[in-house]
């Protein structure tokens, strides 16, 4: 398997810290950090490494410094630090500004628990939207505006084809993808599908959906203009827009793909049209964490495998206060969140999906489901009625401040 260099949360020493985050005129963070703890060996060539910290500076977005710093991309982050010891690097000594290779997300997603938090049945409990919702303040800035979905192809089924236990009666599904707006920029979250690429699926798929050719293209346009990019999954219908894109020199450095997410596209994507070349692999951006990442402010990151290896759920806390849960596609109708029921088992069998994992997952969201607003990808009529409540807003917004 081959092995891909990531930021890990485990690489940034977890005993005792000290941060210090200072926002001045020129976005600037001076950091100093102290530990007790051994620094963990890498296998990455280029490295800073000092005694306190040692940070790899592989070319992956600054996502939640950007927004912390209200920066833009075009300006330099500068990492000043604390440089007192003779033995340090002379490059590092006195200081060292850096180009934007540091996400300020890692350290603050290191700091979300004493103990590594891993994505199993035992981190599905009462506490862990408490956790979420630390984890959304740990970034300084302001939180987001609104969430804004667009939905493509709407299509008629019976509600037994997406759900364990369904009867006849009518599940209009839809493919969509969100866009979380702050007041100078936005966060893509999913990134839609074009009619070639559903047609690559094979014979039967051929014909069956066509996606409009103006909102594929406004879709791009969202991708490129976005400060930084997510899925909740490495489906075809959620990631085809980053990949096969004409503009993916563009989208690909500020896209952030799990290392999950970017073994199942190389080793077996469900669609062979998004099958990830490894060359092309490293000019994404690959991260990995536990349990929760930190993404900007009010948003977080949460890892969700069962779906797919590389599932995640992203966490939204608006300024006007709602709370919105992209859930992706742990089910596809929001029935089963509401009856705790799963897809069917002849879709999870096709799909591969891990239904013990699933199930935990739905329990969760069936618990949390009065608390926050639950958004499934694929339910029409569910993200149709969180638009007409104000939680959502329907289209995407391109103005720029």
């Amino acid at each position: 398997m081959k092995k891909f260099p990531v930021l890990d949360r485990r690489r940034v020493i977890q005993s005792t810290r000290n941060f210090s985050i200072v926002h001045n005129t020129t976005p600037t963070l001076s950091m100093s950090a102290k530990a007790d703890s051994a620094i963990q060996e890498t296998t990455t060539s280029q490295r800073l490494q000092e005694r306190n910290i040692l940070i790899e500076p592989v070319p992956i977005c600054v996502t939640m410094g950007v927004f912390a710093a209200r920066d833009l991309p075009s300006r330099e982050l500068n990492i000043m630090f604390a440089a007192t010891d003779p033995n340090l690097p002379p490059k590092v000594q006195g200081g060292q500004k850096l180009k934007p290779y540091l996400v300020l997300s890692l350290l603050l997603a290191a700091s979300v628990s004493s103990s590594p938090l891993r994505a199993e049945s035992g981190v599905w409990t009462d506490s862990l939207l408490g956790k979420i919702r630390i984890a959304a303040n740990m970034v300084p800035g302001m939180l987001p505006r609104s969430v804004h979905v667009l939905r493509m192809a709407p299509q008629d089924v019976p509600l037994s084809a997406v759900i364990d236990g369904g009867g006849n009666e009518r599940f209009r599904g839809t493919y969509s993808v969100y866009q979380i707006r702050f007041e100078d920029g936005w966060i893509m979250v999913d990134a839609g599908i074009d009619t070639d690429t559903i047609a690559a699926r094979g014979p039967s798929k051929a014909g069956a959906t066509t996606i409009p050719e103006e909102k594929y293209e406004l879709i791009q346009r969202a991708l490129v203009g976005a400060r930084s990019i997510v899925v909740t999954h490495e489906h075809d219908d959620h990631v085809a827009g980053v990949i096969r894109s004409s503009a993916r020199d563009v989208i690909a450095p500020k896209t952030l793909l799990t290392r999950a997410q970017i073994q199942t596209l190389i080793e077996h994507p469900n669609n062979p049209a998004i099958r990830l070349e490894e060359s092309w692999s490293n000019k994404y951006c690959i991260f990995d964490y536990d349990l929760l990442y930190p993404l900007a402010p009010g948003v977080v990151l949460i890892k969700a495998p069962g779906h797919t290896p590389g599932s995640q759920m992203v966490y939204v806390h608006l300024a006007s206060g709602k709370e919105i849960l992209l859930i992706g596609d742990i089910t596809w109708a929001m029935a089963g969140i509401e009856q705790r029921r799963q897809k069917t088992e002849g879709a999870s069998k096709a799909l591969g999906e891990d239904r013990a994992a699933i199930q935990t997952e739905i329990e969760w969201l069936h618990n949390v489901m009065r608390k926050l607003n639950l958004v499934n990808c694929h339910d029409d009529d569910a993200i149709a009625a969180k638009i007409r409540e104000g939680v959502l807003e329907d289209g995407l917004d391109l103005r720029r401040p």
